[in-house]
């Protein structure tokens, strides 16, 4: 049945690519187990009806307890091998990869019976689409003609449907559309206690006085339960009033500073977590990076090679402010890209049980080991990876060969300190899905310029 949509598509040059559901989301545990018991109790009546001779009304039944198996998305999935059809699995449910496909340009439409499609902000959905290529095209764009919002935003609409109930939460007894139409076009967008909106603030400059980096809190934002935001606390001095304040905990930086430093607050709200106030740091500037400069944590999120070229900037700085200390006993961290991980499942099993641990404990440490490899047969200057989350030290991987020729003489003269995990992560734009790890690697003595070149580089 599928295939004859796909082949109305390719009649009329039109690209598909499908996307598959992958791994259950916890989030919606409930409503997936909810569903599970409904299909069960229409198939029961379904073959009582059918027994009584009621067929017509048994097939109904039949319908609604259609459960699709993974024999039958293998078939589908080498019908699409067999013809080029593109096809992708998305790491957990297919809405979420279709939307990221959508707004970023790689699919123009979203063909759906979801209407979770528009909430997830795609452009273009076309829902009820038949045999024929008709259907119900709905652009994003033309919602507020259809709802006549007062100062519409895409916003208030996807807080309008979150109140009415959505797979996320569960809705409030007596509140529909209606009312939660009304709601957000009179009242503006909702900000429940604990999830107030981002609030721009003119510059202020703080002293950092206190960084947790040993710990983390996971907090789950009220009105939408799947997202959850690890929390960083510290305090911070600001016209002599000392105040408890939140960093999001993915932020390297916050590992790389000793306190006391000084910031530049860009953007900042306040919540309530547990009847307690906090002050959310989310936009900051810190001019201890480079003094010519600054460095924004809106660009922490680049990825591994800001973050290498921050550490270097933090050694050069501490070379020029500290001549005449002993460079020999200057630790210095760097991170590393692991290879080799997503080609067996072995090592991606281990992975996503060491990342599972340290989401759900963020105090949770997992050890990590380097060990030449001379036997290997591709390179005889491999390094291996080891992790050791709680079952002993397990292979997951390779250094990057441009690396591990800096990593040996790091080994060959002791001065590695440590090795530890700074990530990992479930990664979807990259050529393979799989679990992706970070290494940060410590060792005593200046880093070579051309290790963190070389590193800056790995993808």
């Amino acid at each position: 049945m599928c295939m004859k949509y796909i082949d109305l598509l390719v009649e009329n040059n039109v690209q598909a690519i499908l996307v598959f559901d992958g791994m259950e989301l916890e989030a919606k545990a409930n409503v997936e187990s909810f569903r599970r018991r409904n299909r069960e109790e229409s198939r029961d009546k379904g073959l009582t009806l059918w027994r009584q001779g009621r067929k017509e009304e048994a097939k109904e039944l039949f319908k609604k307890a259609v459960n699709i198996s993974n024999d039958t998305t293998l078939k589908l999935v080498e019908a699409c091998r067999q013809r080029g059809i593109k096809y992708l699995v998305a790491p957990f449910k297919a809405d979420a990869q279709l939307a990221y496909l959508n707004k970023e340009g790689y699919a123009d439409v979203v063909i759906t019976e979801d209407s979770d499609l528009l909430v997830f902000g795609c452009t273009q959905v076309l829902f009820k689409m038949t045999h024929s290529g008709s259907g119900k095209l709905i652009k994003r764009e033309d919602l507020n003609s259809a709802l006549k919002f007062k100062d519409f935003t895409f916003e208030k609409f996807r807080h309008m449907c979150i109140l009415s109930g959505c797979d996320y939460a569960s809705s409030i007894r007596g509140i529909g559309l209606q009312l939660t139409l009304g709601a957000v076009t009179s009242n503006g967008t909702p900000g429940p206690q604990g999830s107030a909106p981002r609030q721009a603030t003119s510059s202020q400059v703080l002293t950092v006085i206190e960084v947790d980096t040993n710990g983390k809190f996971p907090w789950t934002v009220p009105c939408l339960p799947v997202l959850v935001i690890d929390w960083t606390k510290g305090k911070v001095s600001c016209g002599g009033h000392v105040k408890e304040v939140l960093f999001q905990s993915s932020d390297p930086r916050l590992r790389l500073l000793s306190t006391p430093f000084e910031i530049t607050a860009s953007s900042t709200c306040i919540i309530t977590i547990d009847n307690n106030q906090y002050t959310v740091i989310w936009e900051w500037d810190c001019f201890d990076f480079n003094s010519e400069q600054s460095t924004s944590s809106a660009n922490s999120s680049s990825g591994d090679e800001n973050l290498v070229e921050n550490v270097c900037q933090l050694d050069i700085d501490d070379e020029e402010e500290e001549e005449e200390e002993d460079k020999e006993f200057v630790v210095h961290t760097l991170p590393f890209k692991v290879m080799g991980l997503v080609y067996k499942t072995e090592r991606q099993n281990h992975l996503k049980a060491a990342g599972m641990k340290m989401q759900d404990d963020p105090n949770f440490v997992v050890k990590a080991m380097i060990e030449p490899d001379p036997d290997d047969d591709f390179d005889a200057n491999a390094i291996r990876v080891f992790i050791d989350y709680g079952t002993g030290f397990k292979h997951v991987g390779f250094m990057a060969e441009e690396l591990t020729k800096y990593v040996h003489c790091v080994l060959n003269s002791r001065r590695l300190q440590s090795a530890s995990v700074y990530q990992i992560k479930f990664h979807t734009q990259w050529a393979k899905l799989g679990y992706y790890m970070t290494l940060f690697l410590s060792c005593k003595g200046e880093s070579l310029p051309q290790v963190v070149q070389t590193s800056s580089r790995v993808q």
